[in-house]
Formats: C-alpha cells, sequence, structure tokens
C-alpha cells in the first residue's frame, strides 16, 4: 500500500508540474498583431514544378476537401495564425458541412528571435476576406484556444487555391543570400513565387484542379 501511495504521488506531482509549464506557455506567449517586417519565403521555379508534382499525385487523397469563404482577417495562437472560413461546399470529408464556420491554419510557425523575424505561411498568402478558396485539408487539431483545419504535413506548400482573379506578380528576394522577403510587401499578393516561369506553371495546374472539381 505504501508503494502505491509513493507512485501516485509522484504521478501527481508530474502532471501538476505539466500543467503548471502549459499554462506558462499560454499565458506568457506574446500575441503578435503586426508582421509586416517579418520575412516570409518564396518558392522557385524548380521547387514549385516539384511541388505541383506531389500535388497532382496526392491531392485526391485529402481527407477533406472543400470550397470555403475567408471571414476575418488573421488570428494568433500560440506560434501559428488561423482564419475564419464559411463551408460554401464539401467535396470530400466527414463531419463537416455546407455553412459551417471553421477556423484554417495559415500561419505554422513564428520565429521572433533576436536575430531574425520569420514565419511559415506556406508560399500562400493571407487568406482575403470575401473571397473563395479550394482548400484540401488533412485533419482537425486542437491548440491551446482553438480547433483548427489543417493541412497535410506532406506538403511544403499549404494547398489552399484561391478562386477568382489572382495577383499574378512574381517577387525577386529582398536578401541575397536567401529566397524571401518582407510580409509587408506581399499583402495584395495570393501566393509567394519567384522565377520567371513560376507563375505560369501555378496557374495552369489551379486551371486543371478547377477543372476537376468542377469550379467555377
Amino acid at each position: 500500500m505504501a508503494w502505491f501511495k509513493k507512485q501516485a504521488l509522484i504521478i501527481l506531482i508530474v502532471c501538476t508540474v505539466m500543467l503548471i509549464f502549459g499554462l506558462s506557455l499560454k499565458f506568457t506567449h506574446k500575441y503578435i498583431e503586426n508582421f509586416d517586417r517579418y520575412e516570409v519565403h518564396l518558392m522557385d521555379e524548380d521547387k514549385l514544378k516539384r511541388e505541383l508534382v506531389l500535388f497532382e499525385n496526392t491531392l485526391d487523397d485529402s481527407n477533406i476537401i472543400i470550397v470555403a469563404t475567408c471571414e476575418g482577417g488573421l488570428r494568433s495562437d500560440y506560434k501559428c495564425c488561423y482564419q475564419k472560413m464559411n463551408v460554401d461546399r464539401v467535396i470530400k470529408g466527414d463531419k463537416i458541412s455546407q455553412g459551417d464556420k471553421i477556423n484554417v491554419l495559415k500561419i505554422s510557425n513564428i520565429s521572433d528571435s533576436d536575430e531574425r523575424l520569420w514565419l511559415d505561411q506556406g508560399f500562400v498568402c493571407e487568406f482575403k476576406e470575401g473571397k473563395s478558396y479550394l482548400l484540401f485539408l488533412d485533419k482537425k487539431l486542437k491548440t491551446y484556444d482553438e480547433t483548427l483545419y489543417i493541412p497535410s504535413k506532406d506538403y511544403f506548400m499549404h494547398p489552399y487555391f484561391p478562386i477568382g482573379d489572382i495577383s499574378e506578380k512574381v517577387n525577386a528576394p529582398s536578401f541575397n543570400n536567401r529566397d524571401t522577403v518582407f510580409y509587408g510587401d506581399t499583402k495584395d499578393q495570393d501566393v509567394l513565387l519567384t522565377g520567371n516561369g513560376s507563375m505560369d506553371d501555378y496557374l495552369a495546374f489551379r486551371e486543371e484542379l478547377f477543372e476537376e472539381y468542377d469550379i467555377g
């Protein structure tokens, strides 16, 4: 009996420490309101070609495929950001219905070290309020504050495809030693590409995808 009480006490102490640590992360996290001076990565032409081949071979296997309209700007969660979307059409997926309001992961990693500010938004710019997107998602994930829908980790580029007219701007890197630009310089764009032929490749693939899923 004494051994059992000792083990129970150890388990209680470990759980308490983990709870305190988790709460400290939650309440000490800095909720960032302005990302303009954060760097975001550009996808070059060769990487895009490889990513589009991966998309072509695997997107149909996504657990959730929907068309959704953005209903608001970025909202911050612990080390990530999401945007609220209205589900307009469910092409594939269980336990999700037309008219549902869901949170979709938009920025998956934020680094605010003293050396460099950068974030990972999967080479797809912030969703534009009122604009619709074809989204390929993997699952729901419970975070500290919300439940988010997230894409598969197999992709470098988030498989989020804007419907309708998009910005066809192709960026030149702002830094000599890395393919990045400032977030604030990309707010009017839809995808983050560099290289002369990259936008043509992206648009051609998007058109094929829209035909396959009957996106008008």
